[in-house]
């Protein structure tokens, strides 16, 4: 009787886990989602990362100059109720004098875009001899992404050179700069390289740069949707911030249903708007904080 019950408790397990490992081996059935992420691998699929809040603002200060500018990664804070965030210049803006009627003459960097967040910084020495994975956390919102490559650290060329993101390896060359990125484990993600077949690949002992912006998601949607004179939501140093567009399209990163929904539809489009669900697929895509689409 013992050996009976060892016997079918060991079948009755066995059988669970095989049923389990088969179920993670199909897109429909898979539960964990370092299962789902790399089936979507196969259809070509890059789930979306945490997105950042964005906002437009119009920036005027009593004593920039017109050879002044608002530079990238200048911090504004935001306030929402008892919150506080900061949001971050994504490009350096100069300053002009304002022609409109009723701040006519006055100091003004204008059509400022803002997004939640803080500018970090990462730098790993590239070496394809070993397994070194170069990483950027689960909190980085990846459309944000900088990739530079310089040549050691003592000699900072080719730190200028922006490397751009592969979306079409058949327009990808052996010299050509660019990179590619893929989901890993706990929701980071991988920065990789090419082969000098499909994009080039670092030289060893090359520097790899990576700058993102580290952001809360969706916390900070709608912050600048109730600015009104004398109680302004964003704030920076002396001078006064005008909201023109209120922060919008902050999202968690793209959640394990979405991706089993998404990846099978992104690979039958291949990138192409031609029919209505291409369109759905690209809109899910480009827009982190659409709920639904019809």
């Amino acid at each position: 009787n013992i050996l009976m019950d060892l016997l079918a408790y060991n079948t009755h397990y066995q059988g669970f886990y095989t049923n389990m490992v088969a179920n993670e081996m199909f897109l429909d059935s898979a539960v964990r989602r370092d299962s789902v992420v790399s089936l979507a691998k196969h259809l070509g699929y890059t789930p979306r990362s945490r997105t950042a809040p964005t906002a437009i603002v119009d920036i005027f200060s009593p004593t920039a100059t017109l050879t002044d500018a608002v530079e990238r990664g200048t911090i504004l804070k935001g306030t929402q109720g008892d919150e506080s965030f900061d949001f971050s210049v994504m490009s350096t803006v100069g300053y002009t004098l304002d022609s409109r009627e009723a701040t006519v003459g006055q100091t003004v960097a204008q059509n400022v875009t803002i997004k939640q967040g803080k500018i970090e910084t990462l730098s790993y020495i590239f070496d394809d001899r070993t397994s070194a994975k170069y990483v950027i956390p689960a909190v980085a919102d990846t459309s944000t992404l900088t990739v530079r490559v310089q040549k050691s650290t003592e000699d900072s060329s080719g730190y200028t050179d922006a490397w751009t993101i592969v979306t079409d390896i058949n327009i990808v060359g052996k010299t050509d700069k660019a990179y590619h990125i893929q989901e890993i484990d706990g929701g980071e993600f991988e920065v990789y390289f090419g082969d000098n077949i499909v994009g080039k690949k670092p030289d060893n002992g090359n520097v790899i740069i990576l700058q993102y912006l580290n952001t809360k998601g969706p916390d900070a949607n709608n912050l600048g949707s109730s600015d009104k004179e004398g109680a302004r939501v964003f704030a920076l140093s002396d001078s006064t911030v005008k909201v023109i567009s209120a922060a919008a399209g902050g999202a968690d990163a793209e959640s394990v249903k979405s991706i089993k929904f998404y990846a099978p539809k992104a690979y039958q489009a291949q990138d192409r708007s031609v029919t209505s669900k291409d369109y759905e697929a690209i809109l899910m895509r480009d827009y982190a904080d659409i709920e639904s689409v019809y």
